[in-house]
Formats: structure tokens, C-alpha cells, sequence
């Protein structure tokens, strides 16, 4: 009933009325750690490169999981769980 498969940064899950896909990186390596001296607007655009590929990148089914895997990568890199920043890069602050 449930094949899964790989093709470039996505997993692609055939069930048997559609296919879903998951943005799911290759290289699993890890993000920029959040204690480097990089300033605030590259960091922030490091969360919102994983979020907005999480979110462009996969099928409504499974956006979710996407969603929470990136975190999870942001997360062990020691970005903190707030929006604060993750608002002034969508309103464009560059600070």
C-alpha cells in the first residue's frame, strides 16, 4: 500500500490514490549553529530557507512532518523556539 522513494531533497510516498511529497534533505547535515558570530539577518534567513522549503516543497498530507523535522534540525543547532526573529525577517528588518 505505502512505497516510499527518493528523488534529490524529497521523499516521495506512493499510496495508492496519490503520491506525497516531503522535503527531506540528503545531506542531513547540520544548520549553522545559532552561537556563531554570523550576524542576526543570517540566521534568520537560515530559518527561513528550512521553513519555506519545508512548506513549498511538500504536499499538503505531509507538511506537517516537514515542518517539525527542520525544526527539529534548527532546534539541535540551538536556535531558540520563537517567532520574533522569524517576524522581523518576514517584515524585512535586516538588523
Amino acid at each position: 500500500n505505502l512505497l516510499n522513494s527518493r528523488f534529490l531533497d524529497l521523499r516521495l510516498h506512493f499510496k495508492d490514490e496519490h503520491v506525497c511529497l516531503v522535503y527531506e534533505p540528503r545531506a542531513n547535515k547540520p544548520p549553522l549553529k545559532y552561537s556563531s558570530v554570523h550576524s542576526k539577518l543570517v540566521k534568520r534567513n537560515i530559518v527561513l530557507s528550512f521553513l519555506t522549503n519545508a512548506l513549498c516543497k511538500s504536499c499538503v498530507h505531509l507538511v506537517d512532518e516537514s515542518l517539525q523535522k527542520q525544526v527539529a534540525r534548527l532546534e539541535a543547532a540551538g536556535y531558540p523556539r520563537h517567532v520574533e526573529g522569524l517576524k522581523a525577517g518576514l517584515a524585512g528588518d535586516s538588523t
